[in-house]
């Protein structure tokens, strides 16, 4: 959108402020449109529009689809919560070909890298019209995320900082040469691909140690860098991630693919726990601030977790997301994406049920038995805060939809 675009370009080169740009990879399918709808909805709300821009990525759409999902976009995103929310379109990279090149299979998330540097290819560049320039900052999520708060490159709050492991100097600010990244269960496993065919015999990957391995680069969404550094990796990711998908043709394929570009071009990322809460078993999220209000007394989960910032703002110290790829069940009560209806967003469609306010403190033990509640008191209040964190800004968003596009009497 022109009128965006100069508008974001004047206040970066007036203000001298480095625009923050979020990017999300989607496909052209219905699972993925009511996602892209709620991720947007949760970035308008936390104000990320001010810093910069949010862009749906879309890949492989067939020419009516995007004729389709463009319209829809300008009608119900664009239209509403402002220009700087973006649609961009790419062809299709999801398929998997043999040495012949014939094609042999799918693997969609061959989208994400691919995509990002479509992206890249078309909206960077050096001259005062670009949209992205190479200080700016780039954060690349998932379709399945729920922004809390703003996204961006300052990482200079103790409070609201949770770093991972064993590292004792941090840096604070996204700079280049410093890109960050959510901790994820990666490990060192990508020094175990076979890096010569991948990366190149002499690539800096192969030196890097196990322990720095572990430290720097188990990294996932959100990845957030500069420009030029998100760029860089994201070149080198697209071509090594063929052939770590041949060689480990799995979900996982693409982000191990990430390590190995990252550490190819010597970009160790500081690693944060608290830019995402997904799997509530796990450690190295962002679950510390969850439990800190699991032991207040006068708060439940679910009024925290639907209005986790507080009405000033400041109240407590959150997640910067959450990443609902999980199922979250407490009893009876379940949510699961691929559970939910592809018109969620529409004026007929009606709202997920309202969930009990004390569901973590009073249902559950109900439900549960007091005995198994106790033995699983955090887990259960993590559950509580995704499912009441989830139903509530899909509720909420929906009603939004609602309101701006339905009559009354529909």
């Amino acid at each position: 959108n022109s009128s965006s675009q100069q508008r974001l370009v004047y206040k970066r080169n007036t203000q001298k402020q480095r625009l923050t740009h979020v990017a999300f990879s989607t496909d052209c399918g219905s699972f993925q449109h009511w996602q892209s709808y709620l991720l947007f909805y949760s970035a308008y709300k936390v104000r990320q529009q001010e810093d910069g821009t949010v862009t749906r990525i879309a890949s492989g759409c067939t020419d009516e689809a995007r004729q389709t999902v463009q319209k829809w976009h300008d009608e119900h995103v664009s239209g509403v919560f402002g220009p700087e929310f973006m649609v961009h379109f790419t062809p299709h990279f999801s398929s998997v070909k043999d040495e012949d090149g014939k094609i042999k299979g799918d693997y969609k998330f061959f989208n994400k890298p691919l995509g990002i540097r479509h992206w890249f290819d078309s909206n960077l560049g050096q001259n005062y019209d670009d949209l992205v320039r190479d200080n700016d900052i780039v954060a690349l999520i998932d379709p399945d995320m729920i922004l809390l708060k703003k996204i961006g490159g300052d990482f200079s709050s103790e409070r609201d900082v949770i770093f991972s492991g064993r590292v004792k100097e941090h840096k604070s600010f996204v700079e280049h040469g410093v890109p960050f990244g959510q901790h994820y269960g990666l490990g060192g496993q990508w020094r175990k691909f076979d890096l010569d065919t991948i990366a190149g015999p002499d690539s800096p990957a192969k030196k890097v140690s196990q322990e720095d391995a572990f430290k720097y680069f188990p990294v996932g969404p959100p990845y957030i860098a500069t420009a030029r550094d998100l760029h860089s990796i994201a070149v080198k990711w697209c071509e090594f991630v063929p052939k770590v998908h041949a060689e480990y043709p799995y979900l996982l394929a693409e982000m191990y693919a990430y390590c190995i570009a990252a550490a190819h071009l010597e970009l160790p990322h500081q690693r944060a726990d608290h830019l995402m809460v997904s799997n509530t078993g796990a450690n190295g999220e962002g679950w510390p601030f969850v439990d800190a209000i699991a032991e207040n007394e006068s708060l439940s989960m679910c009024e925290f977790a639907s209005s986790p910032i507080g009405l000033d703002g400041t109240q407590y110290p959150i997640p910067t997301v959450i990443h609902f790829c999980q199922r979250y069940v407490i009893s009876q009560i379940i949510f699961y994406k691929r559970a939910v209806e592809s018109d969620f967003f529409d004026c007929a469609s009606k709202p997920l049920e309202e969930l009990p306010s004390g569901l973590a403190e009073d249902f559950a033990v109900a439900m549960i038995g007091e005995g198994k509640y106790q033995e699983e008191k955090k887990k259960i209040k993590r559950t509580a805060f995704m499912l009441c964190g989830i139903q509530s800004i899909m509720n909420e968003a929906q009603a939004f939809y609602k309101r701006n596009h339905c009559t009354r009497n529909t």
